[in-house]
């Protein structure tokens, strides 16, 4: 009965499968993160309490993060690294540092380089540098009472308004 019995030759994973696989879902290159280009530093997160609203669509409470998209043009509200929103900005406004920050930036610059001469670690410097520049990462969205929701934006030196109307 089991004289006739070969074992087959399998050299690929489809000869074993019935079904072959093949990719589903949304690809990585297709996430706004990806698609928009944001830059790779920490955007500001913000708490909207409210149920907001455009026609039909509407986007539901919830954390989200903010990014100004590189033409300056709008505000993206992104969450779990998807698109949800595009505010238009009204406003932007690019500041300079104070003179104060600059300073301790350069200071912790100028250790880093001496540091990396003596082949030292310079972890406690990043650390110092990130805390700073973490004080100037801030977003919030507010009721204007006049029939719309105003998001304010900043980081860094960077300011922006975007409105969204209920």
């Amino acid at each position: 009965m089991l004289d006739d019995f070969q074992i087959p030759k399998i050299r690929e994973m489809e000869d074993i499968l019935t079904y072959p696989a093949y990719e589903t879902g949304i690809f990585d290159r297709d996430k706004a993160v990806y698609r928009l280009k944001l830059d790779k530093t920490k955007n500001p997160n913000m708490i909207c309490p409210y149920l907001l609203k455009d026609g039909e669509d509407s986007i539901d409470p919830g954390y989200y993060e903010v990014a100004l998209s590189d033409d300056k043009r709008y505000l993206l509200l992104i969450q779990s690294r998807e698109l949800k929103a595009l505010v238009p900005a009204i406003k932007v406004i690019e500041q300079k540092h104070s003179k104060s920050y600059e300073k301790r930036v350069a200071e912790i610059e100028e250790e880093k380089a001496k540091l990396k001469k003596k082949n030292k670690t310079t972890k406690k410097l990043d650390d110092e540098l990130a805390n700073m520049q973490e004080l100037e990462l801030n977003a919030k969205i507010y009721d204007s009472k006049k029939g719309y929701y105003i998001i304010e934006y900043k980081k860094f030196n960077t300011y922006a308004w975007g409105y969204i109307p209920y």
